[in-house]
C-alpha cells in the first residue's frame, strides 16, 4: 500500500471511537459482568452496528473510516480480552490526570459522574501485569476485521481508506511481574505487534492509540529543555532519537508515536521506544 496523498483536497477522518448504540451496549453489559448472554446475537448486533456506522461516516463525507470500535466497551476491558498476564484490581482507585482535574473541578465532577465513570458498563478498574504477557485476542480481532471489511464493501469504501485502532504499549496497565519497566514495555509491545501486523495484513491503516500520552504534559519535572535521548535501534537500524513532542503520521505501516517522557513508574522513553520497535515492519 502506497502512502496516501491529499490530492485536490484534504482527506477527512476521525479519532476512531464512536458512540455505541443501545442494542450493542445492552448485550455487552451482561458479557462484561459475567452474566449469561447470547454470543451469536451479540456478534450479529455488533456486525449490524459496524455496517450502520460505516454507512453514516460515508454519508457525512468521511474519507478514512473505521468500525467505531463497536465491539470494545472500554480500554481496560479491551486489554483483558486481548492480552494474557493481567488481572483487574476493582478495589484500587484510578488517579486520572490530576493536574487537569484540579484546574477544572466542576467540569470533571460532572464528567466523571455522568460520562466516564457513571456511564461505564462495568466499574473502572485498573489492570495489573502479574505474569508473562501473551497475545490471546486473535478471535476477537478477526471478527472486528471481518465486520469492518464487510461494512466497507457494502458502503463502497476500499481497504486503503479504512483504519483500525490498536493500543500502544504505554497504556497497558501497571507492572508487578517484570524486573524492569523497560522489560515490561518491550514484552507488551512484542505481544501487541501481532495485532498490528494482522491489521496491516488485512489492508487497513493501523492507528496506534496512546490514551495516556497527554498525561506527560502534566507530570511534574518534565521539561522540553531536557536533552533528546538517543536509544539503540531495533534490528540493527540507525539510532532513533526520541523527541519531546508526540508525532502521529498516517502511513501504510500505521501511525507512530514518540515522546521523551517518564511515565509514572517507568523509565525515560522506554514505553515509546517499545511501541516504535513493535511497529517496525
Amino acid at each position: 500500500m502506497a502512502i496516501q496523498q491529499n490530492l485536490n483536497r484534504i482527506r477527512t477522518t476521525h479519532i476512531g471511537s464512536l458512540p455505541r448504540p443501545h442494542a450493542v451496549l445492552d448485550l455487552l453489559k451482561p458479557k462484561l459482568n459475567g452474566q449469561p448472554y447470547d454470543e451469536k446475537v451479540l456478534d450479529a448486533t455488533v456486525a449490524t452496528a459496524v455496517a450502520d456506522q460505516v454507512k453514516k461516516q460515508v454519508e457525512c463525507g468521511i474519507d478514512i473510516v473505521s468500525d467505531g470500535e463497536m465491539s470494545k466497551a472500554g480500554f481496560f476491558t479491551y486489554i483483558r480480552e486481548r492480552l494474557e498476564g493481567f488481572e483487574s484490581r476493582p478495589n484500587e482507585k484510578v488517579a486520572l490526570f490530576q493536574k487537569e482535574v484540579s484546574a477544572f473541578p466542576e467540569y470533571y465532577e460532572q464528567y466523571f459522574k455522568e460520562a466516564m465513570l457513571g456511564g461505564a458498563l462495568v466499574p473502572l478498574a485498573p489492570v495489573v501485569c502479574i505474569g508473562p504477557v501473551k497475545y490471546v485476542g486473535e478471535a476477537a480481532l478477526l471478527k472486528d476485521i471481518a465486520n469492518l471489511k464487510a461494512a466497507a464493501k457494502a458502503a463502497g469504501v476500499p481497504d486503503e481508506q479504512i483504519f483500525m485502532p490498536a493500543t500502544a504499549a504505554s497504556g497497558v496497565g501497571r507492572n508487578e511481574y517484570y524486573k524492569t519497566e523497560e522489560e515490561y514495555f518491550h514484552s507488551v509491545a512484542a505481544a501487541l505487534r501481532h495485532e498490528y501486523e494482522v491489521i496491516v495484513a488485512a489492508g487497513f491503516l493501523l492507528q496506534v492509540d496512546d490514551p495516556f500520552l497527554p498525561d506527560i504534559f502534566f507530570e511534574p519535572g518534565l521539561s522540553t529543555v531536557h536533552p533528546t535521548p538517543s536509544l539503540p535501534a531495533p534490528c540493527g537500524r540507525a539510532a532513533t532519537p526520541v523527541r519531546s513532542t508526540a508525532a502521529s503520521s498516517s502511513t501504510a505501516g500505521g501511525r507512530s508515536l514518540a515522546a521523551s517522557a517518564t511515565r509514572p513508574g517507568g523509565t525515560p522513553a522506554a514505553w515509546s521506544y517499545a511501541t516504535a520497535a513493535a511497529i517496525e515492519m
